[in-house]
C-alpha cells in the first residue's frame, strides 16, 4: 500500500475530550439527563456519584451524553493522563479547585486551546 493510497476525510468535529490513557469504572450515577464532560462527585451517604456541586469534591468525569431515567450503573471515567479542561462542565464553580481535587484521583487536566 502507497501513502497515495489514502484519502484525506478532512478533520474531526468531535473534539477531544481525553487521552489515550483513560481508565473507567461502572458506578450508580444519580437519575438525570448528562452531557459528555459533566463532572461528578461521590454521595458517600447514598453510594452513588451525584453532579458536582462542591469545586474540592470533583471525583469522575461522564463519558457520553446519556439520559438516566432511575439511578444506574454506568461507566465513567475515574483516572486519566490528559483529561481536555475546555470541555469539562463545571458551571460557575472554580476551575483551579476543580484540577486540584482530580489530581488526587489520578486525573489530570489541561487546556486544548493552543496558546
Amino acid at each position: 500500500m502507497t501513502l497515495a493510497s489514502f484519502t484525506n476525510h478532512g478533520s474531526s468535529t468531535v473534539a477531544i475530550l481525553h487521552g489515550p490513557n483513560v481508565k473507567t469504572a461502572v458506578f450508580t450515577v444519580l437519575a438525570g439527563t448528562y452531557e459528555r464532560g459533566d463532572v461528578l462527585e461521590w454521595d458517600a451517604e447514598n453510594e452513588r456519584y451525584i453532579p458536582l456541586a462542591t469545586a474540592a469534591n470533583a471525583d469522575a468525569v461522564i463519558m457520553e451524553d446519556m439520559t438516566i431515567a432511575a439511578d444506574q450503573t454506568v461507566p465513567v471515567i475515574v483516572e486519566v493522563d490528559d483529561l481536555n479542561e475546555d470541555l469539562i462542565n463545571i458551571g460557575e464553580l472554580d476551575l483551579i479547585t476543580v484540577k486540584r481535587a482530580f489530581r488526587a484521583v489520578g486525573i489530570y487536566c489541561r487546556s486544548y486551546t493552543p496558546a
